[in-house]
């Protein structure tokens, strides 16, 4: 069972305003399982040493929603740490308040491809978060892409990729990682949504 929802009051409590702190950005995906037998749950964080030049600062900018106004969900869209901006995982989501999702039309679901729709939607998202922030594709460093049909669905995920990075320049590094339960579902927060990704950018890269 995927227990993202379970754990995020607590999480509100130790890694966000809970701490007096804007939580973490996050992308929350499901797994076959883990090593150590009933184990639910591992973390993989980032950890920031403040220092005169760099503070954790939230940025709001750019976002169409920000997910603990809306539903109460604890992570942060954007957050600042000198000259790195840290993004959250983003799916394709049109209305985030009643989960209304960009997805091929039900009626015709082999003349659409449905992870090209939702790759472009998922990156025009992050792509109005970086410009809100100053900053643009040509910014991004590092990209961490979840999918839950990997097999399937990344040669027409690549074809959308390539188009959305060919006008901007040399491609960031990217992580792909296949996302499902162990019980075959799929490994996001909401059974629509067959990607995820998440961005790191650099003001000065591309500059």
């Amino acid at each position: 069972m995927f227990i993202a929802s379970d754990m995020d009051a607590i999480w509100g409590e130790y890694m966000g305003r809970g701490a007096g702190v804007p939580p973490p950005g996050r992308s929350s995906m499901a797994m076959r399982g883990l090593l150590v037998p009933d184990a639910l749950l591992v973390v993989n964080c980032f950890f920031l040493a403040p220092d005169a030049q760099h503070q954790k600062v939230e940025s709001r900018e750019g976002i169409r929603w920000h997910p603990e106004d809306v539903r109460n969900v604890h992570f942060s869209p954007g957050l600042w740490a000198g000259d790195w901006f840290f993004m959250a995982g983003a799916g394709a989501i049109r209305d985030y308040e009643n989960f209304v999702f960009v997805t091929a039309p039900p009626g015709l679901p082999y003349y659409f491809s449905d992870i090209e729709i939702q790759t472009e939607w998922t990156m025009t998202l992050l792509r109005e978060q970086l410009e809100g922030n100053d900053l643009s594709l040509a910014n991004v460093v590092d990209a961490r892409v979840y999918l839950v049909h990997a097999q399937r669905d990344y040669r027409a995920f690549a074809r959308a990729w390539r188009r959305i990075w060919e006008p901007v320049g040399p491609m960031p590094s990217m992580n792909l990682r296949p996302s499902r339960q162990r019980d075959g579902r799929g490994g996001m927060m909401m059974e629509e949504l067959i990607v995820e990704i998440d961005l790191i950018a650099h003001r000065e890269q591309g500059s």
